[in-house]
């Protein structure tokens, strides 16, 4: 279905690489004019070290992604050709085969490529109707994707004339299986041990999925010293990967202390706490059982003590929140709790996130 013209914009990133891009804008922008469509354009500053193609495509991506607004679709006219040389880039590079989705998240909005079913021989021929500026660096040879697209691909349909269909429909399976695995991933927390494959890239491959939930990258080297030292816990990439009681937990970084106001909930980064104390002037979150006693009672006791007693894991009475009153431990969460102060703790479902047992 067509969208009215008032809907529509056409936007152009001027990453400044050539001599002629802002002629390049400015017949973009004619274009635009010519069809009644807004037009929208930047100059991108794209820094000189590494590579040059990716920090382009950085910057650019970066532009759409502030663009985009909740309900906004930024179209791409990648075709089936450029999924074909994507994964064989990817693959000569040791990087997989997975091609581009179709769609995904950008911003606050969606990139979509409609078009990456088409193949190039459809595309050239829309294109003849079109006025078009050609990149004189789409013909450099030093630029890995135009060798594969000017050397490599021509050979291969040379041998298998079928070769560029093959590699996109191969790319784009192995981007359904990879989503299809991190989709079965996404809702367990804590992770199963026994998905931990005896097969150790396997088991990398899973605690790379399931981490990539909480956002995380962690190097493959991180996971496979997990493993080799399992259960002992590992530090990775804002938090610790822990093994307890046949489970894997990814337990976040937590700060010394957070200030709380009476009666309102206070979001820590395991969960909400909420706290009254009618006189205390200064109210405290800190972590930490270590070195800490419990007051209050017939005989002052160790933190710690009282959460073994309770049956919380070691490596998890550091996470339980201890509730300071005017430098006074005054709550331990809400196990143990000193009137006439009251606590309400709601810890979040996720790894190392949990309620202690009670």
């Amino acid at each position: 279905a067509s969208l009215p013209l008032a809907r529509l914009c056409v936007v152009h990133a001027d990453h400044g690489l050539h001599l002629d891009s802002a002629d390049w804008c400015a017949a973009v922008e004619g274009q635009a004019s010519a069809l009644g469509v807004r037009f929208l354009a930047t100059r991108l500053n794209v820094p000189a070290s590494g590579s040059l193609e990716a920090a382009a495509r950085a910057a650019r991506y970066a532009w759409f992604a502030k663009l985009l607004r909740v309900d906004d679709v930024l179209l791409t006219a990648h075709h089936q050709r450029d999924q074909a040389e994507t994964a064989l880039l990817r693959l000569v590079q040791g990087r997989g085969v997975y091609g581009m989705p179709e769609s995904r998240r950008l911003g606050a909005g969606v990139l979509r490529r409609p078009w990456l079913q088409i193949t190039q021989t459809d595309i050239a021929a829309y294109a003849q109707q079109l006025c078009h500026v050609e990149d004189p660096s789409n013909e450099s040879l030093g630029i890995d994707r135009n060798y594969l697209r000017h050397r490599l691909l021509p050979a291969l349909v040379d041998r298998w004339p079928d070769a560029e269909v093959r590699l996109a429909d191969v790319a784009a399976r192995a981007r359904v299986q990879d989503a299809a695995a991190r989709r079965l991933l996404v809702d367990m927390d804590p992770l199963p041990a026994t998905l931990l494959d005896d097969d150790e890239a396997v088991a990398v491959q899973v605690l790379a999925w399931w981490l990539a939930r909480f956002s995380r990258r962690v190097p493959v080297s991180t996971l496979r010293a997990f493993l080799a030292h399992r259960p002992a816990p590992v530090q990775v990439q804002g938090g610790t990967l822990v093994e307890w009681a046949g489970h894997i937990y990814f337990a976040a970084h937590l700060g010394d202390s957070y200030p709380l106001t009476s009666e309102e909930d206070c979001s820590l980064p395991h969960g909400a706490l909420r706290v009254t104390a009618t006189h205390a002037r200064r109210l405290e979150a800190r972590f930490g059982a270590a070195g800490r006693v419990w007051p209050h009672g017939a005989r002052p006791e160790p933190v710690g003590e009282v959460l073994r007693r309770l049956g919380v894991a070691a490596w998890m009475r550091d996470r339980v929140p201890l509730v300071f009153a005017d430098d006074v431990l005054v709550a331990i969460a809400d196990l143990r709790i000193a009137p006439p102060v009251d606590v309400c703790w709601q810890p979040m479902n996720a790894s190392g996130n949990f309620v202690p047992p009670r």
